[in-house]
């Protein structure tokens, strides 16, 4: 994204943020932490990588400072790293970037480092200098005498900052869900121990089990709808594993998901087509046949700027809902063909 670029996308977002909030003309609403930024503050709003920068990442969007390097010093890290092991022409833990610089010989702490070589065989390099005397001098004696049989062990980060890497797919779901519907996605207060989870990575804020994989697929990061456990709710795919967030209708959907695995079948995923030319106006109500996915808390007060996008299980091309008055609900109600839709949105 050029300058011209996140000029116009800054402003789109604005004029999303100002239907919600009129007295808020002119300003950015960070979608993690929430925060309003003026747009002549524009250095203060930098773009972000939804896939991280190092894994190849190309969708990109925006984000206060500081919610960008906290992303980037902690969950994109590792999330990134998996990203980058799940593009290796072999994927495996042994083709991850991130090492520790040491492996252990005999139970004796080495400094150095180790790689696979391609006829699948180890190759590990001591540091002289980074070890100790004492060190150097036990090893040199225990290969001098050429011993048969050795213990060598090396640490496998990736395995160890498995949440950290689940933070990552949550926090590029929720932004891809952003980069999609813009503000009507981030104003619903029930996202907000996402939220809190995604600025505070090192604290276990939600403990159910949101991340799932799925064998043999390849996704394209995508968001969509999927039935789980009898309920509808939104979703991002990326690779084999699937995020899911809660819907409009069931804020306590984390508290009674739990930490089970569930059987996920290509069926239940219904993915929504993702534009590459963001387009942000009115707020938006998305519908799953007659299910509450994604509805802002605060609607604005003309019909005119509110949309509802339903899609079936039929059809994720959608059909266009529009507020009507309570004389042309009746008159709609009673005209032949109509289909009269009910729902209610717990608070």
């Amino acid at each position: 994204m050029g300058k011209d670029s996140k000029i116009r996308i800054l402003k789109m977002l604005s004029e999303n943020l100002e239907v919600f909030f009129p007295e808020k003309k002119g300003y950015f609403l960070c979608p993690t932490c929430t925060q309003f930024i003026p747009l002549k503050e524009e250095h203060e709003i930098t773009k972000a990588h939804i896939i991280p920068k190092v894994a190849g990442g190309k969708l990109k969007f925006y984000l206060c400072q500081k919610c960008n390097s906290t992303f980037g010093t902690k969950q994109d890290k590792w999330f990134g790293d998996m990203i980058r092991m799940l593009n290796h022409d072999k994927p495996s833990v042994f083709s991850t970037y991130i090492k520790e610089k040491y492996f252990e010989i005999d139970g004796v702490r080495v400094n150095g480092s180790w790689k696979r070589d391609k006829d699948g065989s180890f190759i590990f390099t001591r540091y002289v200098h980074l070890n100790s005397p004492e060190v150097n001098k036990l090893i040199e004696e225990k290969f001098k005498n050429r011993p048969e049989k050795i213990s060598l062990s090396f640490p496998m980060p990736i395995i160890k900052n498995e949440r950290l890497i689940n933070i990552g797919l949550l926090t590029a779901g929720y932004l891809m869900w952003f980069a999609m519907f813009g503000y009507s996605w981030v104003l619903q207060k029930h996202l907000q121990t996402i939220r809190d989870q995604l600025l505070n990575p090192d604290k276990e804020i939600i403990s159910a089990k949101y991340v799932f994989h799925v064998k043999s697929v390849d996704w394209e990061p995508s968001i969509g709808v999927i039935a789980l456990d009898e309920d509808m709710v939104p979703f991002f795919a990326l690779k084999g594993s699937i995020v899911v967030f809660p819907p409009r209708d069931r804020p306590n959907f984390y508290r009674d998901l739990g930490v089970s695995s569930r059987n996920i079948r290509m069926s239940d995923i219904h993915q929504i087509a993702f534009s590459k030319k963001p387009s942000y106006g009115p707020a938006i109500i998305l519908l799953f046949e007659n299910r509450i996915i994604v509805a802002p808390d605060q609607l604005p007060t003309s019909k005119d700027s509110t949309l509802g996008l339903q899609f079936s299980s039929e059809s994720m091309i959608p059909t266009i809902l529009k507020p009507v008055t309570e004389q042309e609900y009746q008159r709609l109600q009673n005209e032949k063909g109509s289909i009269v839709i009910k729902a209610r949105v717990e608070e």
